[in-house]
C-alpha cells in the first residue's frame, strides 16, 4: 500500500440498507464499508443513502427510511469518535469529530403522491438528509426511473419537490432518472446537481449510465459526477474498466467534475476486493499509470468535499 494519505469522499453507498436488514454494527460487519477498514481514510466523508426498493409499498417505504435514518443516528450516539452525522453543511468548514463523516442521503422516493405533493417528509428534514435520488430504476410519485416509460420524466408532484428541495438546500440526485426526467430535472432547477453513482454510456451503452452530452451538461452547470465500482454499471467486474470509464470521463474535461460514488453494499463485487479498501488499490492503480497526486486527490476526495462547502458553506 502506498504512504501516501488519502483523503476520500464517496458518494454512495448501500450500508444503511445492510446493517438495518442484518442488524449488524458499523464498526465491523461482514458488508463493504465499516469503520475498521474505512481507517485508512483520513479525511473520510461517505454518503449514506436511505435506500429503498421499487416494490415496496409507499407506506413500508416510508417506515424503513425513517428506521434507516434512525440508526445512523445510533450509530452516532454508540461510537461518537468514529461516526459522526454532519447536520449542518457548515461543519464542512471545521475538522471532522470522528473519523467518518456520515451524510445522509435518500434514494427513490417511493411514497404515497398525497403526502408528497408540494412538500418534503418534514423528519426527512430535521435527520439533516442532504442529498435526495428521485427515483430508483422504476417509476414512483415524483418521476420515471432509468427502466421506466422513456416518454415521461418528472411529475408535477416531482416538480414542485424539486423546488422544495432549492428552498432547503437539498441536492437533487439524477442517478437513477431516465434520459427525458434527467434534462427536465435540469429545467426545474437552475443550480448545479449530483449524479451520485453512475458510468460511461459511450463505453457501456445501457440507460443507466451518462451519455456524453448528459455529463457536459453536468459538468457546465458545475455540477458532480460520481463514479460508479458497479459491474453492471461499468460492463467487468475489475478495476482497470472503472479506469477506462474514468478516462473517459476525463476526456470531456471532467477533472473537476468527477468524483467517486462507487455504490458499495448495493452491488456485487468480487470478495478478493475487499470492499472499500479496494479504494486503497485503486488509488495506487491511479500513480502506476501516472495520474499526477493531485489529480488522484480531485477524483477521490476534493472535487466532492469543493462542490458540497461551495453549495452549502
Amino acid at each position: 500500500m502506498s504512504a501516501v494519505c488519502m483523503r476520500l469522499f464517496d458518494l454512495h453507498c448501500d450500508t444503511l440498507f445492510e446493517c438495518v436488514k442484518y442488524d449488524c454494527s458499523i464498526m465491523h460487519n461482514a458488508c463493504h464499508v465499516d469503520m475498521e477498514r474505512g481507517k485508512s481514510f483520513s479525511p473520510w466523508y461517505q454518503c449514506f443513502a436511505a435506500w429503498v426498493r421499487d416494490k415496496t409499498p409507499p407506506q413500508t417505504a416510508a417506515a424503513q427510511i425513517e428506521t434507516m435514518l434512525r440508526r445512523a443516528y445510533a450509530f452516532e450516539a454508540a461510537h461518537p469518535d468514529a461516526f459522526h452525522v454532519l447536520q449542518s453543511g457548515a461543519e464542512l468548514a471545521f475538522s471532522p469529530p470522528a473519523a467518518c463523516t456520515a451524510i445522509l442521503t435518500v434514494e427513490n422516493c417511493k411514497m404515497d403522491e398525497k403526502i408528497t405533493v408540494g412538500s418534503l417528509p418534514q423528519s426527512w428534514i430535521d435527520a439533516g438528509v442532504k442529498m435526495i435520488s428521485l427515483t430508483w430504476d422504476g417509476e414512483n410519485a415524483w418521476a420515471q426511473g432509468c427502466r421506466g416509460d422513456p416518454r415521461c420524466g418528472l411529475t408535477a408532484s416531482g416538480r414542485e419537490a424539486v423546488r422544495q428541495m432549492e428552498t432547503r438546500h437539498i441536492l437533487p440526485d439524477a442517478a437513477h432518472l431516465n434520459r427525458r426526467g434527467f434534462w427536465e430535472l435540469l429545467e426545474v432547477t437552475a443550480r448545479p446537481i449530483v449524479v451520485s453513482h453512475t458510468a460511461s454510456a459511450m463505453l457501456h451503452p445501457i440507460a443507466r449510465n451518462l451519455t456524453d452530452a448528459q455529463f457536459c451538461a453536468v459538468r457546465e452547470r458545475g455540477g458532480l459526477v460520481g463514479l460508479s465500482l458497479c459491474p453492471e454499471h461499468l460492463g467487468a467486474p475489475t478495476l482497470s474498466r472503472m479506469i477506462a470509464h474514468l478516462e473517459q470521463f476525463l476526456s470531456l474535461g471532467g477533472e473537476k467534475t468527477v468524483a467517486l460514488g462507487c455504490d458499495l453494499d448495493g452491488i456485487e463485487i468480487p470478495t478478493a476486493f475487499g470492499g472499500i479498501r479496494v479504494l486503497e488499490t485503486l488509488y495506487e492503480q491511479l500513480l502506476k499509470r501516472n495520474y499526477a497526486e493531485s489529480l488522484a486527490d480531485d477524483i477521490f476526495f476534493r472535487n466532492a468535499y469543493r462542490f458540497f462547502t461551495k453549495q452549502y458553506i
